[in-house]
């Protein structure tokens, strides 16, 4: 954790999301980030994106975009699962999608479609496990 002084108070927040997965264990990290391919052809936004909106405590986003796709990770930092309304605006993500045709969580048994409209109006509830990640897939 780092700290920020600002004159209001001190806020804590995470070096990075990467940081954050390791905390997971390497083999989980690599697991979640494996459908992805090459990360080097992806523009990277942590937690301070401005493309999703994540209602909670302890809930954190970061995106991977290239052109028409891109990979919302939803973290939560806690050790209690969470139900979060998780809206995401396609025209605010690095590469910006006009609209968001399709939205899907890659689960560990499978893929999990999401209602795209929903999800980039006003907003999907989306369950996070305790101490893990979720990974949606727009295009």
């Amino acid at each position: 954790m780092y700290q920020t002084i600002w004159p209001s108070g001190t806020i804590r927040w995470r070096a990075s999301l990467a940081q954050a997965l390791r905390k997971l264990g390497p083999a989980r990290s690599r697991c979640r980030l494996k459908p992805l391919g090459d990360i080097e052809q992806y523009k990277f936004e942590d937690w301070r994106n401005q493309a999703v909106r994540l209602e909670g405590d302890s809930l954190y986003s970061a995106v991977y975009s290239r052109p028409g796709e891109a990979w919302v990770l939803l973290a939560n930092f806690s050790a209690v699962a969470k139900r979060a309304r998780c809206e995401v605006r396609g025209t605010e993500l690095p590469y910006p999608l006009a609209t968001v045709a399709s939205a899907e969580i890659l689960a560990k048994n499978g893929a999990v479609r999401l209602n795209a409209g929903k999800l980039s109006g006003e907003g999907e509830i989306v369950e996070i496990p305790s101490d893990d990640v979720v990974l949606i897939r727009l295009r």
